[in-house]
């Protein structure tokens, strides 16, 4: 399972993947913290065959500057550059190693 946490008002960036398997992501609000943006929660199930969607979010998050993290296998990951993103979500959606 991949988390990424997002602000909430970033949620329409989720629509094509949600479109195309919308059993493979769930969303949760957070809340906010001391009067900062409130935050979401999409966690996502499927591996693989979405990769390239997960790997189009992040990229579009990053490229528009907002804030994003990724969450997986007790790793959390801010601050990534486009090339780091589209390695580590495809290395984790494929189950492999992401060193």
């Amino acid at each position: 399972m991949i988390i990424l946490e997002f602000p909430s008002e970033s949620k329409d960036v989720f629509n094509e993947l949600i479109e195309h398997s919308p059993s493979s992501v769930v969303f949760a609000k957070k809340g906010n913290l001391s009067g900062t943006a409130d935050l979401s929660v999409a966690m996502i199930t499927a591996a693989g065959a979405i990769a390239p969607f997960v790997t189009k979010i992040v990229i579009e998050m990053l490229r528009t500057k907002r804030k994003i993290s990724l969450k997986c296998k007790g790793i959390e990951v801010r601050g990534l550059s486009e090339e780091t993103a589209k390695e580590i979500i495809t290395r984790l959606m494929d189950g492999k190693n992401a060193n």
